[in-house]
């Protein structure tokens, strides 16, 4: 846990000084998710999180695949941690020559006076 958010801390100081070094390939969208999807695995059993892949279709995207990842894997953390017991769908929609990946639960969502 240390060492990803060591790699988390990296990933952001790094985009901020605009010193990313992105390393594109052609990625199986799916794959992708099913791999974030075991690695949370163990906290999502353990909060009794259900988390499914909605309407996911496996869609080719180039793409660097460790800042793809890292960012899934952020939001679904976040998803398990406030919508504990509640359902996470990941979603996979192709548009306009691109993939989007979506991340939404059944959680409590961000007050309105927190918004801005």
């Amino acid at each position: 846990r240390i060492d990803r958010l060591v790699q988390d801390l990296m990933l952001l100081a790094q985009t901020e000084a605009g010193h990313l070094q992105l390393q594109p390939e052609l990625l199986d969208t799916r794959e992708l998710a099913e791999e974030v999807l075991r690695q949370v695995e163990p906290v999502a059993v353990a909060s009794e999180t259900d988390i499914q892949l909605d309407g996911f279709a496996a869609e080719p995207a180039w793409a660097d695949r460790f800042a793809v990842s890292q960012c899934l894997r952020n939001l679904v953390d976040n998803a398990i941690r406030y919508a504990a017991g509640g359902v996470i769908r990941i979603a996979s929609v192709r548009g306009d020559g691109e993939v989007v990946l979506s991340v939404a639960d059944n959680g409590p969502g961000i007050p309105a006076d927190a918004l801005g």
